[in-house]
C-alpha cells in the first residue's frame, strides 16, 4: 500500500495517494483507500506522530497535499498535476476533532445548528431537534459547552458533524478525551449510530481495542507510510510487518531461524528455544516470531499435558498489573510473556524467580519473514 504510485478511482470508494512534506521535516507518502458504498467503517490506526490525523486533514482539505490525488467515488476532490483542489465545505464531509473543538460561547443548540445557518429558521430548528434527539441529548440543548462531561461533549460534537448529512465522517480519537467505562458505552452507540445512518467513516485511533471494536477493516499506519490493511481480525491475527504486530501489543516478538519442516510443521529457534509452529507455507528461514500473552497459559511444576505442542519450562521475571488482571514476564530461553487473572496469579503463588511452565499452541505462534543477516 506504500508508495506514490497513481490510484485510479473507482465507485464507491475513497482512493487517494497522499504526499505531504512539513517544515519538520515528517514525510507522509502513502496509498489510502476507503469503502464509501456502504456503512463501513475504516480504522487508521498507528503510534502518535505516524501520521493519522495528517491523512484526515488532507481527506478533509484542511490540509493541501504537496502533491497527489484524491477522490471520492467519481469526484476529484484533490489533483495537484491537474491543479484541482476542492475547499472542505464543498466536500460535505463530517468532522469530530480530537478536542471536540466546541465553541465555548454557544449552547449544545447552537453548536449543533452552527453548520446551518443558511438555512430557514424554522427548517434548521427541525434539523437541529431531530440530531439532538438521535443522540439523546434534547435535555442538554441550552447548556454550555464548559458545563458538559466528556462523554456529553462527544455526543455534541458528532452531533454537530452529522447535521449537515455529511457523505464522509472522519472521526479524529473520538473517545479518548472520557474515562474507560464512558468509553465502552460510546463505543457501542458509535457503531450502532454509523450502521443506523448508513454514512462511511474513517476512524482514527491508536488504541487497537477501539479499531477491532468499530473497524470493518484495519489501515495500520507508521512513519508516515501505511504497512498493512485487512480485515481488523486479519491484520491483529496475522501482522505482516514486525511494526504492525509491535503497534497492535504483540508482547514477544524475537528473531528466529526455522531449522526444518516436518509434517505439516516448522521447528523454529528463537534464542536457546526450540519451538514448534504451524506451516502455513512460504518460503523463507530468517523470521520474527511473535506470541500474544493471551496465548499463553502457565502451570507450576511439569509441563502439563494438553493439545499445545510447546511446553516451556522457565523462571518468572516480572509481574506488572494490566487492567483487571497481571502480565507476567518469563524467561524460557526467549523472553515470553503470559496474560493470566489476579485469581490464577494467587493460585499459583508467582512470584519473581518462581519456576513455571508455559504452553504455547503451535497454530497461536505467528512467523514474519525478515531478511537474512
Amino acid at each position: 500500500m506504500a508508495g506514490t504510485s497513481e490510484v485510479i478511482a473507482a465507485p464507491g470508494k475513497i482512493s487517494a495517494t497522499l504526499i505531504k512534506r512539513y517544515s519538520s521535516g515528517f514525510l507522509l507518502d502513502c496509498r489510502f483507500e476507503a469503502p464509501i458504498d456502504s456503512a463501513k467503517v475504516t480504522a487508521l490506526f498507528g503510534p502518535s506522530g505516524a501520521g493519522k490525523t495528517s491523512v484526515l486533514r488532507c481527506l478533509a482539505g484542511l490540509e493541501p497535499l504537496s502533491s497527489g490525488k484524491i477522490t471520492f467515488g467519481e469526484d476529484v476532490w484533490n489533483d495537484v498535476a491537474a491543479g484541482i483542489f476542492v475547499p472542505p465545505q464543498k466536500r460535505r464531509i463530517g468532522y469530530v476533532f480530537q478536542d471536540y473543538a466546541l465553541f465555548p460561547h454557544l449552547t449544545v443548540e447552537g453548536n449543533v445548528g452552527y453548520a446551518l445557518r443558511h438555512l430557514p429558521r424554522p427548517e434548521r430548528h427541525r434539523r437541529i431537534e431531530e440530531m439532538l434527539a438521535l443522540l439523546k441529548i434534547e435535555k442538554l440543548a441550552r447548556r454550555y459547552a464548559g458545563e458538559l462531561s466528556g462523554g456529553e461533549q462527544q455526543r455534541v460534537a458528532l452531533a454537530r458533524a452529522l447535521v449537515r448529512a455529511p457523505r464522509l465522517l472522519l472521526l479524529d480519537e473520538p473517545l479518548t478525551a472520557v474515562d474507560e467505562p464512558t468509553r465502552q458505552l460510546l463505543r457501542t452507540e458509535l457503531r450502532g449510530l454509523l450502521k443506523k445512518l448508513g454514512i462511511p467513516a474513517v476512524l482514527v485511533t491508536h488504541d487497537w481495542t477501539e479499531a477491532l471494536a468499530l473497524g470493518d477493516r484495519l489501515v495500520v499506519i507508521s512513519a508516515g507510510r501505511i504497512l498493512q490493511c485487512g480485515t481488523p481480525q486479519d491484520v491483529f491475527s496475522r501482522p505482516a510487518h514486525v511494526d504492525v504486530a509491535a503497534a497492535l501489543g504483540t508482547e514477544s516478538v524475537e528473531t528466529g531461524e526455522v531449522m526444518r519442516r516436518h509434517e505439516g510443521m516448522l521447528e523454529v529457534r528463537a534464542g536457546k528455544t526450540l519451538l514448534h509452529v504451524a506451516d502455513r507455507g512460504g518460503d523463507y528461514r530468517s523470521v520474527y516470531v511473535c506470541i500474544r500473552a493471551e496465548d499463553v497459559t502457565l502451570e507450576i511444576g511439569a509441563p502439563i499435558q494438553s493439545s499445545a505442542r510447546n511446553h516451556l519450562q522457565g523462571t518468572v521475571v516480572d509481574i506488572t498489573p494490566r487492567g483487571l488482571g497481571v502480565l507476567v514476564e518469563l524467561d524460557v530461553g526467549i523472553r515470553l510473556f503470559a496474560s493470566i487473572t489476579r485469581q490464577a496469579l494467587h493460585d499459583l503463588h508467582l512470584a519473581p524467580g518462581s519456576s513455571v511452565a508455559a504452553s504455547v499452541k503451535a497454530s497461536a505462534i505467528h512467523l514474519i519473514p525478515r531478511p537474512s543477516v
